[in-house]
C-alpha cells in the first residue's frame, strides 16, 4: 500500500498493490477522519481479493463482488470498533437506502450499462453489503449454519484453485454455494433482494388496551406508498435518456417484504 498526492480517487486497488490518496491522512474537510479513512483503506485491501483476484462473470454480477469486498470490510471494522458501532453503521446505511431506493433498478440490473455512474456505484456499495448481512443472519438463524463466514472463504478458495473459470464469480454460482453450505432454499430471498427492487419501510403504532391491560402494537409496511421523484440530475441525465431509449423498465416494489424481526436492517418510521 502506498500513498500519493493528487490521486483522483481515494483508493485504487490492484494486484498486490493498493494506491491511496494522502487525502485519507490529511483531509481538511473532516473533523474526525478515522472512520471513513479506515473503511477506505480496509476496502482497498479486501478489493484485492474480491475485485482483483475474483472478478464478476458478467457486469450484472458486479454487485456480488463489490458486496463481498464491503462485507469483509464491515466484518473487520466490527472486530476493530465493536458490535455496537457496527450495528449503528448498519442502521445509518439502512436509513440512507430507504431514501435512495425509490424508483431505482435492482442490484442485478445496475450493471446493464457501462461505465457505471458514480451514483450507481455508490448505491451498489451501499446496498450490496447490507443485503449480504441480511443473508448471513437468515442463514445463521434458519439453518444453524456458519452463514457467509463459510461461504465467502469457499468461493475465494475456488477462485484461487481455478475452480472458477478465470476467477469469475456469477450470481447463480454464489446462490448455489449459499444454498449448499447453508442448507436452505434461497430462491425467494434472491428474487426479493437481488433481482427485485425497493427496501422495506415500517410504521409502528401502539396503544394501551385498558380492558386487557396490555400494550397493542401495529406494524405496517409502507414502501408501496413511496413515489419516485422524477427530477433530472446533471450526472445521470444521459443515462436516463439511454434507459428510456432502450426500454429499461424499473420493476415495481413488492407489496410485502419477508424479513426477520430480529435483524436491524430495516428502517422504522415512528
Amino acid at each position: 500500500m502506498c500513498f500519493v498526492d493528487d490521486l483522483a480517487n481515494s483508493t485504487v486497488p490492484s494486484a498486490s498493490l493498493s494506491i491511496c490518496s494522502n487525502r485519507l491522512l490529511f483531509s481538511r474537510d473532516m473533523i474526525d477522519p478515522i472512520n471513513p479513512a479506515t473503511k477506505s483503506l480496509t476496502y482497498a485491501l479486501t478489493a484485492q481479493w474480491s475485485g482483483v483476484s475474483m472478478i464478476p462473470k458478467d457486469w450484472q454480477d458486479l454487485w456480488v463482488v463489490i458486496g463481498i469486498a464491503y462485507y469483509m470490510t464491515g466484518t473487520f471494522l466490527k472486530k476493530l470498533t465493536g458490535n455496537n458501532e457496527y450495528r449503528f453503521r448498519l442502521k445509518k446505511d439502512a436509513e440512507k437506502i430507504c431514501e435512495l431506493d425509490v424508483g431505482r433498478k435492482s442490484l442485478y440490473s445496475q450493471g446493464w450499462e457501462l461505465p457505471l455512474t458514480p451514483s450507481d456505484f455508490d448505491f451498489i456499495a451501499l446496498k450490496a453489503p447490507l443485503v449480504l448481512y441480511i443473508l448471513d443472519r437468515r442463514l445463521t438463524k434458519s439453518s444453524g449454519s456458519l452463514g457467509l463466514s463459510r461461504v465467502i472463504p469457499k468461493v475465494l478458495l475456488q477462485s484461487l484453485c481455478g475452480d472458477l473459470s478465470n476467477g469469475a464469480l456469477s450470481t447463480a454460482h454464489f446462490t448455489r454455494q449459499c444454498e449448499k453450505l447453508g442448507h436452505a432454499k434461497l430462491e425467494s430471498f434472491f428474487q426479493q433482494w437481488v433481482y427485485g427492487t425497493g427496501f422495506p419501510r415500517f410504521e409502528i403504532a401502539q396503544r394501551f388496551n385498558k380492558k386487557k391491560l396490555i400494550v397493542e402494537m401495529t406494524i405496517r409496511q409502507l414502501q408501496i406508498n413511496q413515489v419516485p421523484t422524477n427530477t433530472a440530475a446533471p450526472e445521470s441525465f444521459f443515462k436516463d435518456v439511454k434507459e428510456i431509449k432502450e426500454g429499461v423498465v424499473v420493476l415495481e416494489e413488492p407489496q410485502l417484504f419477508t424479513v426477520s424481526a430480529k435483524h436491524p436492517s430495516v428502517c422504522f418510521v415512528y
